[in-house]
């Protein structure tokens, strides 16, 4: 049996939201101009694509294949893994600027800038559609209306040895086409069924509907017939008809799904265009509260759950700023592109492209190519990630709760708030066994180099310098900020794109009157030496906590960090350093249970079968908060004495274990302790369980074995 995996971290956490974004900053002293130069320190290994070819490596088993960034615009394919075609990497001005700005907008409760409010979260359930007809009116409006389903059934043979032919396939009827047939009621056995299909009514084919085929299924033989009522249910707003779209273009988002209601879809936008009365089939599912109620709208009975709500609709006003008086701290400094041209802004900082700090040896640079498992966009369907718990609730989407009682809420959900990926200190690149079309090869510039960059600033007051700098620097490098590296780049999750800022100069413009006439230096200004803590520079102290554990280095080592797996796939990720099809923790995480009578018997999971009702659905476990998982002090980069406690020793005597807080045990050999103690030493003996040790980490040695020396 395949069981949920323990004792791993998510490679991204959130930096929760506020009540509300802040407003700029009141400053009148906008009198800085000039320039900040930096350095940046990759800590892991970093990759920024040069999309000028993606067919850069003369590789015939690699389907897809990036390069470094570079000024250079590569065609044909290459020898990554030679130096004859290297380029000086570059990393644009435009990439540093998003990372500092999602950083600064991060801690001064500034709007999510490059937030997607129109994206409306997909989400699957147990839930059973009904059968249902869209009716156009002649007067435009489109009205959801109450059908009958019947199957469209056609078979040969009796007994054990009958089978059914694909009516699903057949190409004779066009999706949402209207048929006429004889239905054939069954009483108790199920659905009506229809057996041969007509273009015209007939004495012997009286009844009509609207044909739906759907896609290829577990045992599906039978297209649908919509029949219609005449029961009319709800008139149909715009967001309700672009729902069906969402999830159709949903369903061809996925991999090899591409044709996937294809013919659906065709026939619904021309079902759209038309003028006169008309019917679309459809399936609806309808959760009616007093105060308010939600529908949904599928080409599929068993199906996904387009939201009504909006991502822009739950973000509680952080949505990207559009107007000017109303401007949060980040807009006001990097600027922002308001209704239209008189409320919009331009930035007040510019930043160059950053340059190799040894030009003549920038092939050094280089590592090796590395083939990358694929990469997904956010599923932001999972809610037990991407939106809070409410409260009492056993399942959650984005416009519905579902008690332990059984009882649906609507409700306003929270979103957990701004994604962060963590950094990963012993990161490894990842063992791609099974490739794929999906796979992409890159050559990435390795861990320890360092890049040279500017960015210029106009007009910007005191405490927006002080705030630029902190992030240019990594903090103020004291003993609580002493450990900050921010990411960039590409394959986050991967644990690439660690980097180290450092501030190397500041010049201000200064201008003067000589001669009758205006002129200007740049001078050096040197207070940026002496450089705020996080709360002097006016940082939000709320998420302090919160923002310093997910930008933290040191305090990821001995983690496991890698996307939601199982057990049985902890083996896997072992030997290939990530995880394929991680979409099993998930369906594992959403157990399903039995429904009795009308009532759902949470203490009874589903073992076998299908789920029939949303209600059958429970969320297990939940995305910790970076604060639940690391909860104590951060260990400074340059601090590598590790003090502990005796745990237990090893059966043969050979190792003990150190319980060290906020890590790992770590299993230390004897040799470690008979090397300082120049003798032969008996572990139980000289250090009993409990007793205090210090030890002093001294990194990785050549093999990439952790080396620590026993201090007392």
């Amino acid at each position: 049996m395949e069981n949920i995996k323990e004792g791993f971290i998510n490679p991204y956490g959130f930096i929760p939201l506020g009540e509300k974004k802040s407003k700029k900053y009141t400053e009148n002293d906008m009198v800085h101009s000039g320039v900040i130069t930096y350095k940046i320190e990759t800590k892991t290994p970093l990759f920024i694509p040069n999309t000028s070819n993606a067919d850069a490596y003369d590789k015939d088993d690699v389907d897809k294949c990036l390069d470094f960034f570079s000024y250079k615009c590569i065609s044909g394919k290459t020898d990554l893994e030679g130096k004859d075609n290297m380029y000086e990497p570059v990393i644009p001005g435009s990439e540093i600027r998003g990372m500092v700005r999602s950083v600064y907008e991060a801690i001064t409760n500034s709007c999510m800038n490059v937030l997607n409010e129109e994206i409306r979260p997909v989400k699957r359930t147990g839930e059973i559609y009904k059968g249902g007809l869209i009716h156009r009116y002649s007067d435009g409006r489109y009205v959801l209306e109450e059908a009958e389903d019947c199957l469209y059934q056609v078979k040969h043979g009796t007994g054990r040895a009958i089978k059914f032919e694909n009516t699903w396939q057949d190409k004779n009827w066009a999706e949402g086409e209207k048929v006429y047939f004889n239905k054939i009621d069954r009483k108790n056995k199920g659905k009506p069924v229809a057996r041969i299909l007509f273009e015209e009514e007939t004495a012997d084919h009286p009844e009509y509907g609207y044909l739906i085929k759907g896609v290829n299924g577990p045992k599906k033989h039978n297209a649908h017939i919509m029949i219609p009522t005449g029961k009319a249910l709800v008139e149909l707003k715009d967001e309700d008809i672009r729902g069906l779209l969402i999830v159709i273009e949903n369903y061809q988002e996925q991999p090899n799904q591409n044709t996937f209601y294809k013919e659906y879809e065709e026939q619904y936008r021309l079902f759209l265009s038309g003028e006169d009365d008309a019917y679309f089939p459809v399936y609806y599912s309808q959760i009616i509260k007093v105060e308010k109620s939600v529908l949904y709208l599928s080409p599929a009975a068993i199906t996904k759950e387009i939201s009504n709500n909006s991502i822009g609709s739950i973000t509680n006003g952080y949505s990207p700023c559009d107007k000017l008086k109303d401007r949060c701290p980040a807009c006001d400094l990097f600027g922002m592109i308001g209704v239209n041209n008189e409320e919009s802004k331009c930035s007040l900082v510019r930043f160059s492209d950053a340059y190799v700090t040894c030009p003549d040896n920038y092939k050094d640079y280089y590592d090796r190519p590395v083939l990358l498992p694929e990469m997904s966009t956010p599923k932001l369907g999972n809610t037990e990630f991407y939106l809070k718990k409410p409260e009492d609730a056993y399942f959650w989407t984005y416009d519905y709760k579902i008690k332990d009682n059984g009882v649906i809420e609507l409700y306003t959900p929270s979103i957990s708030g701004r994604k962060f990926y963590w950094n990963q200190p012993e990161m490894r690149y990842p063992q791609v066994r099974e490739q794929s079309k999906r796979n992409v090869m890159v050559r990435p510039v390795r861990a320890k180099k360092e890049f040279i960059g500017k960015v210029y600033f106009d007009k910007i007051s005191d405490a927006q310098l002080n705030k630029l700098i902190w992030i240019l620097n990594s903090g103020n490098r004291s003993a609580s900020e002493s450990d900050i590296v921010f990411k960039l780049g590409a394959a986050k999750p991967l644990g690439f794109g660690s980097v180290l800022l450092t501030v190397t100069e500041v010049k201000e413009r200064k201008l003067f009157i000589k001669n009758g006439k205006l002129h200007y230096i740049n001078k050096p200004n040197y207070d940026y030496m002496n450089i705020n803590s996080y709360a002097d520079c006016g940082f939000d102290l709320k998420v302090r906590d919160c923002f310093l554990n997910l930008v933290s280095f040191e305090k990821m080592r001995g983690y496991t960090i890698c996307y939601p797996m199982t057990d049985k796939q902890a083996q896997e990720y072992n030997k290939s350093g990530y995880v394929r099809e991680g979409f099993r923790w998930f369906s594992l995480n959403h157990p399903i249970y039995s429904l009795e009578r009308g009532k759902i018997l949470y203490d009874r999971p589903l073992c076998f079968g299908m789920p029939q009702h949303r209600e059958q659905n429970v969320i297990d476990k939940v995305l910790p908060t970076s604060v639940d998982i690391l909860p104590f002090p951060i260990r400074g980069a340059g601090n590598n004495k590790i003090i502990g406690h005796v745990k237990s020793h090893s059966h043969d005597g050979r190792f003990l274990f150190l319980s060290v807080k906020g890590q790992k045990d770590l299993k230390l050999h004897v040799s470690i302790f008979s090397k300082k103690l120049k003798k032969q030493i008996n572990l139980r003996e000289q250090f009993p369980v409990g007793k205090e040790i210090m030890l002093e980490d001294q990194g990785k040695d050549d093999k990439g074995y952790q080396i620590y020396k026993f201090i007392k």
